[in-house]
């Protein structure tokens, strides 16, 4: 059963939340189109000050399908990239201030739309990184250049080429999250870092949210565009097929 995306206006916070019956969310094809009809809404809605990104279940987002990621070659590989890239670049553009609640696991992908939010929040035990370079392929979503725009070049090597997903306390030092807060005390602490927020003035807000986004160095459409170019040509090499195969029959990869 795909991911299912569901919004909720509730007064001045938006709430996106990804649901599974197995508490598993992945990124299927399916879920990515309900995630763009469901940025249609959020883009024409006038009235939200905060979107909170969230998630029940063993993970906050697993990434992409594996199973899609098995099937691709060098041309849908580039296809995807670009596909993911302006779902998460939406996310950045977005008016009010958007939160990533992150509960548990948070990976690839996950960690992609985490890192196009303005705000990260992780509970105690909830862990984040890009582990892509372990099954032979880079994050195609935008997570090397907003690693590099966010934390520098240094800290971005050490996030992308580890393929980690580090524990709360590391990500937090490593920049990935913003607070992290007790499990016991996450729902409630989201809640008011809302709270905060929209006691502040909106339009301020609004303002330093869209000078902050554009106070980057490069050209960031470029970047995304090298970045799918390069995702797709690991593709073309056959190592992606082997490290998915490796990861779905829980063996090393033979590269």
């Amino acid at each position: 059963m795909a991911t299912e995306i569901i919004l909720q206006f509730d007064g001045p916070i938006a709430r996106v939340r990804m649901s599974t019956e197995n508490g598993v969310h992945v990124f299927s094809q399916e879920t990515r189109q309900q995630l763009a009809a469901t940025l249609d809404q959020l883009e024409a809605d006038d009235n939200s000050q905060v979107v909170i990104f969230s998630s029940h279940g063993r993970t906050f987002c697993a990434g992409a399908d594996v199973y899609e990621l098995r099937s691709l070659n060098e041309q849908t590989a580039y296809t995807i990239a670009r596909e993911g890239q302006e779902l998460m670049s939406r996310i950045e553009r977005l008016r009010p201030v958007t939160i990533a609640a992150i509960h548990a696991a948070c990976a690839g992908g996950g960690s992609e739309l985490s890192l196009a939010c303005d705000l990260r929040f992780g509970a105690a035990g909830c862990r984040m990184g890009l582990p892509e370079t372990s099954i032979g392929v880079i994050p195609g979503w935008g997570g090397t250049v907003r690693t590099a725009r966010l934390f520098g070049p240094s800290v971005a090597k050490r996030i992308v080429l580890a393929a980690e997903l580090w524990p709360a306390e590391a990500a937090l030092g490593l920049g990935l999250l913003h607070e992290v807060f007790p499990d016991d005390e996450f729902q409630t602490a989201v809640e008011q870092e809302a709270a905060r927020l929209l006691a502040r003035g909106p339009v301020g807000l609004e303002m330093a949210k869209r000078l902050l986004n554009s106070f980057v160095p490069g050209d960031i459409d470029e970047q995304l565009e090298q970045e799918a170019v390069a995702f797709a040509a690991c593709y073309a090499t056959g190592q992606p097929q082997e490290g998915v195969n490796a990861f779905l029959e829980k063996r090393a990869a033979k590269w």
